[in-house]
């Protein structure tokens, strides 16, 4: 293995020499083809020597979206449950968090340096511009914060991302920015020392929190001997100096823990994560955990009150199915991730003192006391619950022991011997892809002229017309069919109630006043009232089927209409490249954009109505709540007048619960219809975006091969001379791999 490992760094190292020649040709073409290859063998050497230095040591990383719970997931496995890692930061301000062994205890942190943070300020100001010449446009806006502007015309994440660190950033804070990273040690003597330092540097509201990149604990913790632990930001993260941090440790991982939101399942965005950057990168050790678990036992209280296991087993099957129907819809080429569940919540609940639960975990407390009392009965039994569901033990014990550490050394080996295979063959892919290029290259110079030239340009600037026009005309099918297919949803999917009260007979007691005396007088009286329970569940299962049928038919006929969508963009680059020619335009970067295009109105043709549901079936409930009480007055003198007003005042009570219900309904599908035509307007707006990005990326491309053509032509002969001598140098180099 060793021997295979020091060949292959000698073979790259040889190789980088040989590629040195080509930077010395003055050829952009070339010297681009040079710069590709010579960053890949870069990446490929960084991440050798990060695996062989540290191949001592197993890195585990803990990744998912933003608010899936990677920090309490952390807090419960190493810190018995106290809220160290900070777990309030912003998808903005959320860092790379690194858990070590030391001989002592220690925190290190990293800030942003000059050069970063001066990207940052020059992004927080385009934010600035784009919001006012918003409000210029459409001065209704003024009123409104301008976070809600930028969320609502969909100001990219990467601006939002620089104004909130730099808004948030004090002065005390920018003096610490320096030319170069600054890494500021730390000692701390306890846990709670720990929590409260951190609180200046990661806390949400901290001095220091804008220009902090990463954050090392070192712990003097056996648990920690011969492993790190490193907390990602979350999926997609919009501060791109931390991305590339990210996308660094992730080479070097040999396993993670995929934390997704339960109520959010493996949704498109954990699914691309799972395919393009833990398969991607070797990494084949993957547990991914439904993580606040507790949420969706909650969802599915009303059908399964006082069932807890039921409960439990229904939704660890639908998960599991939802993540392996996800899984088969993805390139993905690791080992099949194994499942499993768990709540941060409700270890921390289990942990804490009552006195000490915030108000979410009070709430959560109240909430499976109604759902499942039998469970939760008492103070004991809502310890044991809670600490049950946390599944923390079982996930120490099954997998950071017993998968990960239990397996350090054939997972350290395994990972370094799969990276190695594969280096090969990936770097031979990328010196074809720029021979080719160079090839293709020098053919067009070869047979071009400079009287050609207008020609070409010509030429290329009809192909530009063609694509736009096409794209337009796409864009505006796209625009119209979908708000077809939105009136069709909300024409087609009802929310069906019956109009019928389930009822039950209640005999009570009322006081009337006698005849004799004025005196009270207790009349036994029988009468008919809703029955409030079993109305509100049948107003649940009529209200989830609504949106499971929405949301079907929204998903479907979306999903259908983005198929389309891309087919057709794929087809006009296809066509592009067809009649180009002079091979100058650029259909790799076009799919790459037709792709981040489909990828970001994914999200849009996949709506979860979860959190509507539980919404709509709480006010329900509450909006029931005392329709089942009657009070008549006691003024009544005779019998006959009591049972009289007690029956009318049950007839009234059902007239109210009939008026609440329609309310409600009328509220569910305003809101509803309101929802669906923001995520359409939200995907038509992405398309638009996206739609001038590949136009003005043909546009710049096509411009810059012309103005270059042009340089080539005016010495051709010695141009053509570097091609051939760049293109010998790829293809000797291929030939000794």
């Amino acid at each position: 293995m060793e021997t295979l490992e020091n060949t292959q760094q000698d073979s790259f190292s040889d190789i980088l020499v040989e590629l040195e020649g080509l930077a010395q040709i003055e050829n952009t073409n070339i010297q681009n083809a040079f710069n590709k290859l010579k960053d890949a063998i870069q990446t490929i050497r960084d991440t050798k020597e990060t695996l062989m230095r540290d191949n001592n040591t197993l890195k585990i990383g803990v990744v998912g979206q933003v608010k899936a719970g990677k920090s309490s997931f952390l807090n419960s496995l190493f810190f018995d449950g106290e809220s160290i890692l900070p777990k309030a930061s912003t998808p903005m301000t959320a860092g790379l968090t690194v858990l070590e062994y030391n001989d002592s205890n220690e925190f290190q942190i990293e800030y942003y340096n000059k050069k970063e943070w001066r990207i940052f300020e020059v992004r927080a100001d385009d934010y600035d511009r784009q919001i006012n010449e918003l409000k210029i446009q459409e001065p209704a806006l003024a009123s409104l914060p301008d976070e809600n502007i930028a969320k609502m015309f969909n100001v990219d994440s990467e601006l939002c991302a620089a104004k909130d660190l730099v808004s948030k950033c004090g002065d005390i804070a920018k003096g610490e920015i320096e030319d170069k990273a600054k890494i500021v040690t730390r000692p701390f003597s306890s846990v709670a020392d720990l929590q409260s330092m951190l609180e200046s540097y990661v806390g949400a509201s901290g001095r220091y929190t804008p220009i902090v990149k990463c954050l090392t604990i070192k712990l003097c913790d056996e648990r920690l001997k011969g492993i790190q632990i490193v907390d990602t930001p979350g999926v997609n993260d919009p501060v791109l100096s931390r991305e590339q941090r990210t996308r660094e440790f992730l080479r070097a991982c040999h396993g993670v823990f995929f934390l997704s939101y339960a109520s959010r399942f493996f949704d498109s965005t954990d699914a691309d994560f799972l395919a393009s950057r833990i398969g991607s990168e070797g990494i084949g050790t993957v547990v991914l955990i439904a993580s606040k678990f507790d949420s969706v036992l909650q969802d599915v209280g009303m059908q399964f009150r006082a069932r807890l296991g039921a409960a439990i087993r229904d939704c660890r099957e639908k998960l599991q199915k939802q993540f392996l129907n996800n899984l088969r819809n993805i390139d993905y080429t690791g080992q099949e991730p194994v499942f499993d569940v768990s709540s941060g919540i409700g270890f921390s609940i289990f942990k804490k003192d009552e006195s000490k639960w915030d108000s979410m975990e009070k709430h959560v407390v109240e909430r499976m006391k109604t759902y499942y009392p039998n469970n939760f009965s008492t103070p004991e039994k809502i310890k044991e619950t809670f600490f049950a569901l946390s599944n923390i033990d079982d996930i120490r014990d099954k997998y950071l022991d017993g998968v990960f550490v239990s397996n350090k050394d054939e997972i350290i080996r395994q990972k370094t011997s799969d990276y190695m295979s594969s280096v090969t063959g990936q770097f031979k892919a990328d010196l074809k892809k720029q021979t080719d290029s160079l090839t293709i290259s020098r053919n067009s110079l070869e047979g071009s002229a400079v009287k050609d030239l207008e020609t070409k340009k010509h030429a290329l600037e009809k192909i530009i017309d063609r694509i736009q026009a096409k794209i337009d005309t796409i864009v505006n099918r796209y625009d119209s069919r979908s708000e077809m297919y939105l009136k069709e949803i909300l024409n087609s999917v009802h929310l069906d109630w019956s109009g019928s009260l389930p009822q039950t007979t209640i005999r009570k007691n009322f006081s009337r006043e006698s005849t004799f005396w004025s005196s009270d007088k207790s009349e036994s009286i029988e009468y008919s009232i809703v029955d409030c329970n079993k109305t509100a569940e049948n107003l649940r299962k009529t209200i989830k089927n609504y949106f499971e049928n929405l949301s079907r038919s929204w998903n479907d006929k979306f999903r259908q209409s983005l198929a389309d969508l891309t087919q057709a963009m794929n087809e006009i680059v296809d066509e592009a490249e067809k009649n180009d020619q002079t091979d100058k335009i650029d259909a790799d970067k076009l799919r790459d954009i037709i792709l981040e295009t489909n990828d970001s109105l994914l999200n849009q043709s996949t709506l979860n109505f979860s959190e509507d549901i539980f919404k709509a079936q709480n006010n329900i409930i509450e909006q029931l709540t005392g329709t089942d009480e009657i009070k008549p007055d006691k003024i009544c003198q005779t019998a006959e007048e009591l049972i009289n007003k007690v029956k009318e005042l049950a007839r009234n009570k059902n007239n109210e619960v009939i008026l609440v219900i329609n309310s409600t309904m009328s509220s569910i599908m305003k809101d509803v219809e309101g929802k669906l035509r923001k995520a359409r307007k939200e995907g038509i707006e992405k398309l638009q975006n996206n739609k001038c990005k590949i136009v003005d990326n043909v546009r710049q491309k096509t411009a810059d091969s012309i103005e270059t053509l042009k340089k080539e032509l005016e010495n051709k002969q010695q141009e053509l001379d570097n091609y051939s001598a760049a293109i010998e140098v790829l293809t000797n180099i291929s030939k000794q791999l």
